[in-house]
């Protein structure tokens, strides 16, 4: 289960809805590709690194390669000169492949709004994460192999999401249950704030397997500011909106997800 959360600094000016942004000069692009590049097994290998004093924030990031082929790359992203990385995710779970590369191949191509694959032994995403400073990439795989990758973004470009602009302090946040074995009726936390940090739940990504559908029975709940219980779905798919145990299989939209 994966939560990216976009996370506001409470000092920070309120969010607003966006305005036309005014294009001026300090308003700049970035990219960097790698084509052929080399990956050991086992060894945390830098894809890309930017420093400076100008804030930005990632447009784009697509893989190939090695990167895509294993079901256990991982990716870390360190903003603001981190020393642990603030995203630390699965690279297929992260794109909304929970399964083997083989299962997804019928129904290739595909894309919504954040990530696609459009060619077998590829993924993209057009997230955007903030940085102040500087935002470093890297990945991890089993085993060595060659890959090809690209990245693209801006810098002093106000960041807008959903219509809304957002203050320049804001960062994006994962949280992460793994691994969790559930019996009938229990209750899970899938992630939980507090403090002085204002925010927004960004993305939902869920990955499980049962010997019964009736898991999908299971409705999300959130509990925010102290206010009562508020119920976000009826079920599972429901929370995706579909319906019936996801009864017509795969499907992908820009609105409510993929499966």
């Amino acid at each position: 289960l994966l939560l990216f959360f976009a996370a506001v600094a409470a000092s920070a000016s309120p969010s607003r809805f966006a305005t036309p942004v005014v294009l001026n000069p300090t308003m700049t692009s970035f990219s960097s590709a790698i084509k052929g590049g080399h990956i050991q097994a086992n060894v945390e290998t830098e894809l890309f690194a930017l420093y400076g004093e100008e804030s930005g924030f990632l447009t784009e990031q697509w893989f190939t390669g090695e990167l895509a082929q294993s079901d256990q790359t991982r990716i870390r992203i360190y903003v603001d000169n981190e020393t642990a990385p603030s995203l630390d995710f699965n690279l297929f779970l992260a794109h909304g492949v929970g399964c083997s590369l083989s299962d997804d191949e019928p129904d290739l191509p595909w894309q919504t709004r954040r990530v696609a694959r459009e060619a077998s032994g590829s993924v993209y995403n057009t997230y955007r994460i903030p940085f102040g400073s500087s935002i470093r990439i890297t990945a991890t795989i089993p085993a060595a192999g060659a890959f090809w990758y690209i990245v693209r973004g801006l810098r002093n470009v106000p960041l807008t999401v959903g219509g809304f602009q957002l203050p320049p302090k804001t960062r994006l946040r994962l949280y992460k249950v793994e691994s969790a074995v559930l019996q009938p009726l229990d209750f899970v936390t899938a992630a939980a704030t507090s403090g002085s940090t204002a925010g927004w739940l960004y993305q939902v990504t869920l990955h499980a397997n049962s010997t019964d559908f009736t898991y999908l029975e299971a409705c999300f709940r959130a509990d925010i500011d102290g206010q009562p219980t508020q119920f976000l779905s009826s079920g599972t798919e429901d929370f995706f909106l579909s319906a019936y145990y996801f009864n017509k299989g795969i499907f992908h939209s820009d609105h409510s997800g993929l499966t």
